[in-house]
Formats: structure tokens, C-alpha cells, sequence
């Protein structure tokens, strides 16, 4: 009997531009994953290669309580209702978020992600931390409480302390998070695949399943 024939995969660059503070970043990675393992279910003839870029939706935010923050932009009667949406969003993927930790500068776990990209644990490292921020109510502008997550994944701790210490990358973030703005970026999570050739906005997974049908056809 002949072997049966194999499609090479093509692979798709997406570059994913999004913020750890974000609850929608992280809860759209995880709705972008499973939209990857059904297209691969369905035998689509493309692989996509990830890579995930910084944003900064409060730049200037001082550590703070993460409820003083939500009730300043938000206001009081309105954060509890928020709060009861976002947890039930998150459930229906996997995740439990609560909102007892503290919020601030996000630059350093963006430059951790960047390092780790470099080792191949770029992904494994932001659900990490995106895991410390949203579900465990850690603080993620804590060197210590970065350094225990890349530990996690298996990249030395003392050799992701010492680069977040020392400041290596801070140029490099700057530069991506320029590139967002000159990009038009406004709001995330925000993927963009092919270089361009789709941008979509969100964590919708039938837009982003048009767009996988649409690059397997070409």
C-alpha cells in the first residue's frame, strides 16, 4: 500500500503585541492557543511561530494596591461588577483570576519575556507571570517574584535576577514599545499576522480561525 501523502506546513509569523497588567491579554493567549490546536485538529497546512511584543497600558502607574488602581480608572460602584464579568471570562478558559495583589510598571516582566525568548521560554514565562498577576496575587514589579517564575521554567534564577538588575534590555523595550505606537497600536492584546497581511484587535476566535483559513488557502 502507498504511504499516505504529507502537506508541508508553511510557517506564519505572528507578532502578538500585549500587556501583562492586562486581563484580556491573557485571557486572548489562551483563546489563541486553543484556536492553534484546532486548526492543527483540522489538518490546516500552517504552523505559526509567536512572538510576543511589549505594550504599556499604565506606564507611569506606581505599585499600588490592584483594587486602588481599577477603582481609579473605573470608579467604586463600578468596579465590582467588573470584577464578577472579567472572573467569569476567565473561567470559561481555564483561569481564576482575583484582584488581592498589587499593580505597577510592568517594563521589568516585559524585558524577562524578551530574555526568555532567547532560551526558548518565552511563552511558558508570560503564562508565568501572567498567572502571578491575575490568579496567584503576586507582585510582578518585584525582581524576586519575576526571578521564581523564570525558575519555574527552568531558566537559572540567579541568571534572570542579575539581568533584571542590571537594566540589559531597557533600550530594546523602548524601541518595541515605539514600534506600537508607530504601528498605530491603541489597544491590545492585538496580533498581527504575516507581517502584517492581518492585524486584528481582540480575542476573538473566529476572527482569528478566518485568518488561519485564509493563510492555509494561499
Amino acid at each position: 500500500m502507498a504511504a499516505a501523502s504529507t502537506v508541508a506546513k508553511r510557517t506564519i509569523n505572528v507578532q502578538v503585541t500585549s500587556d501583562i497588567a492586562c486581563p484580556w491579554c491573557y485571557i486572548g493567549k489562551k483563546k489563541l492557543e486553543k484556536t492553534i490546536k484546532l486548526a492543527e485538529s483540522r489538518g490546516l497546512p500552517i504552523s505559526l511561530e509567536i512572538d510576543y511584543l511589549p505594550y504599556e497600558l499604565f506606564p507611569n502607574a506606581p505599585r499600588q494596591p490592584l483594587a486602588a488602581l481599577l477603582t481609579q480608572k473605573f470608579g467604586a460602584h463600578t468596579v465590582p461588577r467588573l470584577q464578577a464579568r472579567m472572573k467569569s471570562v476567565a473561567a470559561a478558559e481555564g483561569l481564576d483570576f482575583n484582584y488581592g495583589g498589587a499593580t505597577g510598571s510592568t517594563k521589568a516582566a516585559h524585558r524577562l519575556v524578551r530574555f526568555a525568548k532567547a532560551r526558548g521560554k518565552q511563552s511558558a514565562l508570560l503564562d508565568e507571570i501572567f498567572a502571578d498577576h491575575h490568579e496567584r496575587e503576586r507582585d510582578i514589579c518585584d525582581f524576586e517574584v519575576l526571578a521564581d517564575a523564570a525558575q519555574r521554567v527552568g531558566i537559572d534564577r540567579g541568571e534572570a535576577l542579575e539581568y533584571l538588575k542590571s537594566g540589559e534590555g531597557d533600550e530594546e523595550h523602548e524601541r518595541l514599545l515605539v514600534k506600537a505606537r508607530l504601528d498605530g497600536i491603541t489597544s491590545v492584546p492585538t496580533y498581527d499576522f504575516a507581517g502584517g497581511k492581518f492585524v486584528v484587535s481582540g480575542a476573538d476566535p473566529d476572527a482569528l480561525t478566518r485568518i488561519m483559513e485564509s493563510l492555509a488557502k494561499e
